[in-house]
């Protein structure tokens, strides 16, 4: 067998596991463990209630945008030294969705992004891509930030003299990690500069940065602050259709830490929904009980948007992402490309 049918043949069972993997991880998740049944059993509580179907149509209709957005802000990099079509971009990202679900903290979103292109090497990808994510990450901590500072200030008035100065340096130094990496963001073109020259493959693969500018990066940042506000609001307005009480100030703040919660702990997307769930009575435990005084906060219905966000931002791309898998090439030898 010549090489280029063995990489070709590699291809195939690469392919296969990942669609067999990815579709095993849906339906356990979804059928086995009987987490559609629990969702399709508490959309239909809710519905007798409200009208909390009228909410979940612009939820599902706010999806494609999330993610073409995300096509948007990767391209926006690529393009730099390989052009790409909107739907190749969109394709890149559903498939990197499929493989992410099925990965530690979403690691496989790279793989399925970085063997849809010809021109960027391996380790291009993985840089240009890390880019993109580091934009996107940035927004999670920094909204998730001034959030979780916002609405654990009605306590600070009840701390300890020792315990008040350790809660300013700690946010103090929150935000000051946040401005130094945002000027790194801004000098990311600069980073070979600080890798010795030994490091030959190292060089080569960041040497594209170079190709990154200001312009570029302020345009993916944008791309990652709508990203933010349109999976924000798509949290919202679920919580709205469930009843939760919630002025948008306080709702999209709650919002705003919980995903900070969820960017910072480890997890595998698919299997994720109860970390989910946890996170979020964490937030809306404490906001209910601790800030308003309460005695109970609204259980079922936090669980219940939760689910369906999971759902709707992370299975449904993921399902998607399966038809996608098919278009990528793991090893470019396959049709006798030159190393």
């Amino acid at each position: 067998m010549n090489s280029a049918k063995l990489y070709k043949s590699y291809n195939f069972i690469i392919k296969t596991v990942i669609i067999v993997a990815a579709a095993f991880f849906i339906a356990k998740e979804l059928f086995i463990d009987r987490t559609a049944a629990d969702l399709i059993q508490s959309l239909s509580d809710l519905i007798s209630k409200n009208r909390f179907l009228l909410f979940l149509i612009p939820v599902i209709v706010l999806m494609p945008i999330n993610w073409l957005l995300e096509a948007l802000k990767w391209r926006q990099i690529v393009n730099l030294k390989e052009s790409i079509s909107v739907f190749t971009s969109l394709k890149a990202v559903f498939a990197g969705a499929t493989i992410s679900s099925i990965s530690i903290n979403r690691t496989g979103e790279f793989l399925g992004r970085i063997f849809v292109l010809r021109k960027h090497s391996f380790w291009e990808g993985a840089v240009v891509t890390i880019v993109g994510s580091l934009a996107q990450t940035w927004n999670t901590l920094f909204w998730g930030g001034i959030s979780l500072f916002m609405l654990s200030l009605p306590l600070y008035s009840k701390l300890s003299f020792i315990n008040s100065i350790l809660y300013l340096a700690f946010f103090i130094l929150y935000f000051i990690s946040l401005l130094v990496a945002l000027f790194f963001y801004y000098r990311v073109s600069q980073l070979s500069r600080f890798v010795p020259q030994r490091f030959r493959r190292v060089h080569k693969a960041i040497d594209v940065l170079v190709l990154v500018d200001s312009k570029t990066l302020n345009k993916v940042l944008l791309y990652s602050i709508l990203r933010y506000i349109v999976f924000s609001f798509q949290f919202y307005i679920l919580m709205i259709g469930a009843n939760i009480s919630l002025n948008v100030f306080s709702g999209l703040a709650l919002i705003s830490v919980m995903f900070l919660f969820n960017t910072i702990r480890p997890s595998i997307a698919l299997v994720e929904v109860g970390l989910r769930s946890a996170s979020a009575f964490l937030v809306f435990e404490y906001y209910f009980i601790s800030i308003l005084g309460l005695n109970d906060y609204p259980q079922i219905e936090i669980a219940t948007v939760t689910s369906f966000i999971w759902l709707i931002n992370i299975v449904l791309p993921s399902i998607i992402g399966l038809v996608f898998i098919k278009d990528l090439r793991f090893f470019k030898k396959e049709k006798g490309e030159a190393a």
